[in-house]
């Protein structure tokens, strides 16, 4: 592409690569590989002219192109920047098309766009963003599409979380996004965008200044004249490379008739910051009185600036406004018309708007936002776009204040956009309000935040627990606040809230004492014993159990501390407190969790489909911070299971999950169980990347002291072992068992730390020490009756005495007791040293059919290393690895299985996904991995096959 010659294309002078890099993303996106890319600097650089290239290069290869703009006024819509992308289109869309683009899980996006009369129940945050995405799936199956946002750095946070949902995922659809936006600022940052454009998938641009040739360039077309190197130099210098700032000084030159000079230099430099705003006092000062009144109308208006609006606003008649409009646009401040909103006015730049906002004095700013609320409210309009301008105001002493601000939480809650309410009622408590009032405005507020902030929660639910006077109220928001606290990850004051809530409690309150109880007991967990526990918890367990809500979520916590006692009926308190689905994520999720872990620890058979139902539950309806927790267990799940693969996928978005909700309880473990799926796969450099995040050298050594601490020192030492430093991961596990047992955990089924140990110490050659260890691991697996950690700990044992008259029979048992559990990977390990052992001997042909099993199983896992270390020994056993028969018991993993049985069903490569809630993209990979492991080339003949597995029909 060729330098521009014109100054209208001035902020393109320099810009060759960067559009070479929107040509590569547009044709890349046409060909199905979408990309997000952001061009970030500061105002002026031509981010927004960039932006108008991609869209004119996505029209020309074929694309559907939605644009948008976020505006400081309204970031505080709740979905706003969504809103513009598509709404126009739905709105615009005929019958046929809008029902194929909201069909199945799209549908959940009409809680926020759409008409009024599309809008279903509200539905918690993370459907929303699901149903969303969803909806841009829909789109791109007419064609390729590009969503073209500018400001992002004002967009509302709604917005942002559906783009950080879509950005991973925007590789396998044929769909680009390419943003705009300004560098943040200490004052002024948002941890979505940071997640945004820090994100590996996310390509961020930052357009540089421009050269001084480009600088000579651009002066000699604007003035028509050759100006001297001095003269360019200072241009260059004052406007600091900046395009706008840069046309800024050649207009003050051109405007003021000077030639461009060295003799003129000084009227330069007498600072190009204030250019722009001096030229557009200029402008004004030319224009009649009401081009300034309109202007600052439209300013104050922001998006909601129409004709009929600035009329009213300035008091102008619309003939009037309308002459005012025309004027402006002449004197470039206002934009042309625009054929898509013909009645709206809008600036040429956020910066000519900043720059006449921010010259109206102070009180009349006040005044005009108050009117402007006063003039949107009358006119019925939608209550967010009223509130903005509420936001703008000191407090008003005036109940309309309140009721507007109510209202517009009110919305913002029916789209699931909790953050935005809470600041709507944040503002509203900022009125002067009698104590019933401003009691009754708190507890709106905690509620509304309690899932997405849990550090505005803890302000509020705190402040309403001090103001409070009824005794029972005042228990409740106890307890509400303490296990609040507990959420976040603070302990030891969540404790002394719920003690306070236990004494407040009226006895008539059996329900919320129990519930206090449970959260006491979490507490427990978390933190290192004090003396008197023991007692407390068998207190609670003397209780009789009650199918209330409290007496639910006692159980469910309860579940957990017999499972960490070994006691076997845990997992039938864990089945009780799920009986009539009162215990929900959403609600109590300090309930949830201990009955997971729970029937997870016993090899519960129906665990994974009450967490596949629990995933599936959030799309439709839940939170992020359900999501989170669900796709967490589920990763878990799928590791202690050997679905090493499925393991990663869960835990990646979890994390991104955690992460975006500043959920610090959980990252501890979806960080372990991501790097546990990683370093079981045979990537101990992801692995140890990982990890670091949790454990980095100067907090290692604190780790036992911390909850959960166990877990991530397990892992640490799992690391350790994969890089020989067997000395230190013999260390990490002994310290995973104190940290552990200091906390009432007993379990090998949740934390083997005794056979971590002990495989250490054999490679240490200390084989007694190890069977010392691994004996009474097996001892405590008995205990629990699980076949998982039994099996595990007689491997290990085995391992250890392998050589003695028992060690091979030993490890026969463990390869039975692990062919009757669900951890497939533990399975694949005793099989081969199994094998391995039986080569030794000199049994070769027993030794090739259990490591031919141990390879299909390997493989199934995507155990990578350990499958090359049971093809070498099966080779070295005269096999022949690749030949055996494959089933698709043995070889598809849990995610292949489930697109394996909705394919044959009939179900297309469309609706598998919306099923299943993974993306077209996994859908198409996991069948061609179905296709080649089972040797098929089409659906009849994979019902075929299937039909013949154990099981199925």
């Amino acid at each position: 592409m060729g330098q521009p010659k014109d100054p209208e294309n001035a902020h393109l002078y320099d810009r060759a690569a960067e559009l070479a890099i929107i040509q590569d993303a547009v044709a890349a996106s046409v060909a199905g590989d979408g990309g997000f890319i952001a061009f970030e600097g500061p105002a002026g650089m031509g981010k927004s002219r960039l932006l108008s290239e991609a869209a004119v290069l996505s029209g020309v290869a074929g694309s559907l192109v939605r644009t948008a703009r976020a505006s400081e006024l309204e970031r505080a819509h709740s979905y706003g920047l969504v809103r513009q992308l598509f709404d126009p289109l739905l709105m615009a869309a005929d019958n046929d098309q809008r029902s194929r683009w909201l069909n199945g899980t799209a549908s959940q996006a009409t809680a926020v766009i759409g008409p009024e009369s599309l809008a279903t129940q509200p539905v918690g945050d993370f459907a929303v963003l699901h149903g969303l995405y969803w909806l841009t799936v829909n789109l791109c199956q007419d064609g390729p599409l590009t969503l073209i946002c500018d400001d992002l750095h004002w967009a509302d946070e709604p917005s942002l979380r559906f783009l950080a949902y879509l950005l991973p995922r925007l590789g396998e659809l044929p769909a680009a996004v390419f943003a705009g936006l300004r560098p943040a600022t200490v004052d002024d940052s948002s941890p979505l965008l940071d997640m945004i454009v820090s994100d590996p998938a996310c390509v961020t641009v930052r357009p540089g200044p421009l050269s001084v040739a480009s600088t000579s360039a651009l002066i000699e077309a604007m003035l028509d004249s050759t100006p001297d190197g001095d003269f360019i130099a200072t241009c260059h210098t004052a406007s600091r490379g900046n395009p706008l700032l840069l046309l800024e000084c050649a207009e003050a030159a051109k405007q003021q008739g000077f030639s461009p000079t060295s003799a003129n230099k000084e009227l330069i430099t007498k600072g190009a910051n204030g250019l722009l705003n001096r030229r557009v006092r200029s402008w004004l000062r030319a224009l009649p009185a009401e081009c300034t009144r309109v202007a600052e109308a439209v300013a104050v208006l922001g998006d909601s600036a129409s004709i009929p609006f600035a009329a009213k606003l300035s008091d102008l008649g619309e003939t009037a406004v309308l002459d005012a409009v025309r004027r402006l646009q002449a004197a470039n401040i206002l934009a042309p018309d625009s054929a898509k909103a013909p009645n709206s006015c809008q600036f040429v730049h956020p910066l000519v708007q900043a720059t006449i906002y921010g010259n109206i004095p102070a009180t009349q700013r006040i005044e005009e936002h108050r009117r402007a609320w006063r003039l949107l409210e009358s006119s019925h309009q939608p209550a967010e776009a009223v509130a903005a301008h509420l936001l703008r105001l000191p407090p008003q002493d005036d109940p309309a204040v309140v009721h507007s601000l109510e209202s517009a939480a009110t919305q913002a809650l029916a789209r699931g956009a909790n953050q935005n309410a809470y600041q709507y009622l944040n503002r509203a408590l900022a009125e002067p309000l009698t104590s019933g009032q401003r009691l009754s405005l708190l507890h709106r507020a905690r509620a509304a935040v309690y899932r997405v902030d849990l550090t505005s929660f803890v302000a509020r639910a705190r402040e309403a627990y001090e103001l409070e006077t009824d005794r029972t109220e005042k228990a409740r928001t106890a307890t509400e606040l303490g296990v609040g606290l507990l959420r976040a990850g603070r302990y030891v004051d969540g404790r002394s809230y719920l003690a306070e809530a236990i004494t407040l409690l009226p006895s008539s309150e059996q329900d919320t004492r129990r519930r206090c109880f449970a959260a006491q007991a979490v507490v427990m967990l978390m933190v290192p014993h004090e003396n008197g526990i023991p007692e407390f918890i068998d207190q609670c367990r003397a209780l009789t159990p009650v199918p209330t809500y409290g007496g639910k979520v006692l159980d469910g916590i309860l579940a957990l501390w017999e499972c960490h006692a070994l006691e076997p009926h845990a997992v039938d308190r864990a089945r009780r407190a799920l009986e009539g689905g009162a215990v929900q994520i959403d609600r109590s999720s300090e309930a949830i969790f201990p009955i997971w872990m729970t029937l997870l620890a016993a090899d519960a058979p129906e665990v994974m489909a009450i967490l596949n139902d629990a995933v599936a539950d959030v799309h439709r309806r839940g939170s992020s911070t359900g999501a989170a927790l669900a796709t967490m267990f589920r990763a878990l799940g799928w590791l202690w299971r050997g679905a090493l693969r499925d393991a990663e996928l869960d835990a990646r978005q979890a994390l991104a999950l955690v992460e975006s909700t500043h959920m610090a309880s959980a990252q501890a473990q979806v960080v372990t169980t991501l790097a546990e799926a990683l370093l079981a796969q045979g990537r101990v450099d992801e692995a140890a990347q990982v990890l670091a995040q949790v454990a980095t050298p100067e907090g290692i050594v604190n780790l036992e002291y911390q909850p959960v601490g166990y877990q991530t020192l397990l892992c640490h030492a799992r690391l350790l072992r994969a890089r020989g430093d067997h000395l230190g991961a013999c260390e990490a596990a002994l310290r995973a068992g104190n940290s552990d047992e200091a906390l009432g955990g007993f379990n090998p089924a949740i934390v083997p730390w005794r056979s971590e140990a002990a495989l250490n110490l054999i490679a240490l050659g200390k084989k007694e020490e190890a069977a010392e260890y691994a004996s009474r691991e097996l001892d405590l697996a008995v205990k629990w009756r699980a076949n998982r950690p039994i099996g595990h700990a007689k491997h290990v044992l085995a391992l250890a005495r392998l050589g003695e008259s028992d060690g091979l029979a030993l490890l026969d048992e463990a390869v039975s007791d692990l062919a009757a559990s669900p951890a497939r990977l533990d399975y694949a390990h005793a099989l081969y040293d199994l094998g391995a052992a039986i080569r030794r001997s000199g049994q070769r042909k027993e030794a090739r059919e259990h490591l031919t099993l141990a390879l299909e199983v390997a493989e199934q896992c995507g155990a990578t290393t350990l499958f090359e270390r049971v093809r070498t020994e099966l080779l070295a056993a005269g096999g022949h690895p690749g030949k055996h028969a494959a089933s698709a018991e043995t070889v598809l993993t849990p995610s292949e299985w489930r697109v394996a049985e909705l394919a044959v069903t009939g179900q297309t490569n469309r609706q598998i996904p919306q099923a299943l809630f993974i993306t077209p993209k996994t859908v198409e990979v996991h069948l061609g991995n179905i296709y080649r492991k089972l040797n098929v080339s089409s659906r009849h003949h994979l019902a075929e096959m299937l039909s013949e597995q154990p099981g199925t029909a």
